[in-house]
């Protein structure tokens, strides 16, 4: 059973050549802070930014939310929200590497991320 909710691409009609949609997500880590920002592109105009404070997908044009239901979209920001915490779990444990650092003795020990 698949941890992720089912979802149906539905064509787009009505354009005169064929229109592509892009997703971008961008992480950040820095100082154990994490930074998230996603965006969704219709060709080249964007209609789609995620808020990664409140994990909510923000529709930047009233058609942009398409023809989903209202649980349609829930499940595709719970999705989004299940992706973004996977990823950085990922890179966190993949990348990062304890250092310990002393620069006088006695001090508290510091920990550095090594790539």
């Amino acid at each position: 059973m698949s941890h992720f909710p089912t979802f149906y691409l539905f064509f787009i009609t009505g354009f005169e050549e064929p229109v592509s949609y892009h997703l971008l997500q961008t992480s950040s880590f820095h100082n154990h802070s994490w930074v998230h920002l996603s965006s969704g592109w219709l060709g080249e105009l964007q209609i789609h930014r995620w808020n990664s404070s409140s994990d909510a997908i923000i529709y930047l044009y009233p058609w942009s939310r398409g023809n989903f239901s209202n649980r349609e979209l829930v499940d595709l920001e719970r999705f989004f929200r299940v992706n973004s915490i996977e990823i950085q779990e990922f890179y966190t444990n993949y990348f990062m590497s304890e250092g310990e650092f002393s620069s006088i003795a006695g001090e508290n020990k510091v920990n550095f991320l090594f790539l």
